[in-house]
């Protein structure tokens, strides 16, 4: 009687494995260019990372979750192909909407699974609170930052945590939000002009962006399979 999910499991093995192997040769890409400073190649690698994570999370889900978990993976996709065809001056406020929406539609896939009164729930919400607001706090005491970008990145980062909040139902899609808040916390220093951008720094950036995309796709898959047995 257990033969039949057992194969079903089987069966949808390979094929996210190759989807993990795509991703993760996308985040090969994208690092490749940005160190040989070719836009072409780092931007190829960094859509199509965000891209596979679509396809991973759309056709190994189903229900409510794969329609929220989809939407949650084409906005981040959405923020990573808009700036491409806007102008410096609306690409900031555009991208950080785009991952917003990403952030808030994570955050409805995850919901149905949480527990607020589970003590993991609550250690992990108190650490990235506090976390959240001595980065921004620190941020806001520099002299010379785009004071402008604070409000909306505020507001982002609130959104952030509840995502990484919600994603603690699953070890894996915790991994993965707090590889999106290490890489999202380099870049939004940087977006403040808390320091110059370097390849090291946009490395960083991309290669936790990568693993977020990947582990919260695995996380998100897994717990909606764990849930439905």
């Amino acid at each position: 009687m257990t033969t039949a999910p057992a194969q079903t499991v089987h069966r949808s093995v390979t094929p996210m494995l190759i989807g993990v192997v795509l991703l993760l040769t996308a985040l090969v890409v994208n690092q490749a260019g940005i160190w040989t400073q070719s836009a072409d190649l780092s931007t190829l690698g960094q859509l199509t990372m965000s891209g596979t994570a679509t396809l991973i999370v759309a056709l190994y889900t189903g229900g409510i979750t794969r329609v929220l978990g989809t939407i949650a993976m084409v906005a981040c996709f959405a923020g990573d192909l808009l700036p491409r065809f806007m102008s410096e001056e609306s690409t900031t406020l555009a991208m950080i909407g785009a991952f917003a929406v990403g952030q808030l539609f994570l955050v409805a896939a995850f919901w149905r699974w949480v527990d607020w009164h589970l003590p993991r729930t609550k250690v992990v919400a108190g650490v990235l609170a506090a976390y959240a607001v001595g980065l921004l706090t620190y941020l806001a005491a520099l002299p010379g930052i785009e004071r402008s970008l604070l409000g909306p990145m505020t507001l982002y980062a609130v959104l952030l945590v509840l995502m990484a909040v919600t994603a603690s139902v699953h070890p894996v899609a915790l991994a993965g939000a707090l590889c999106f808040i290490i890489s999202d916390s380099i870049l939004g220093a940087r977006l403040l002009g808390a320091f110059v951008y370097t390849k090291p720094a946009s490395s960083a950036v991309m290669v936790f962006y990568g693993l977020a995309l990947l582990l919260l796709a695995i996380g998100l898959v897994r717990q909606y399979q764990q849930a439905e047995r």
